[in-house]
């Protein structure tokens, strides 16, 4: 997390743009000798980063890691993303300790 961070951070500071698709949206599988392998969670931010940032990318790594890297993307599966499970906020909780009963929505 903390090199993806600082990684994050560098390509801030050069193309804010392009590394706004790092924010949250991945994060390191591995760190080879040669290689960084970033898993996106959304098919959108991987192709982004491997095509329009892919050089920014790399051009960062190889600073913060001071060895020439290749980027490796790759799309995480569903299971393996930290996603909240839906909860139903203050007031559904609030109404039912008054005596509401939860009915479903109508599609």
């Amino acid at each position: 997390e903390r090199f993806l961070k600082e990684l994050y951070d560098r390509c801030r500071m050069t193309n804010m743009k392009a590394a706004a698709w790092l924010n949250g949206s991945c994060e390191v599988v591995a760190i080879g000798e040669e290689e960084l392998e970033l898993g996106f969670y959304r098919k959108m931010h991987m192709e982004k980063v491997a095509t329009d940032s892919r050089t920014l990318v790399e051009q960062q790594a190889e600073v913060l890691l001071g060895r020439p890297i290749h980027l490796k993307v790759s799309l995480l599966e569903k299971d393996a993303r930290n996603e909240r499970k839906p909860r139903s906020g203050h007031l559904a909780a609030a109404a039912r300790a008054m005596g509401a009963t939860p009915v479903e929505k109508e599609s």
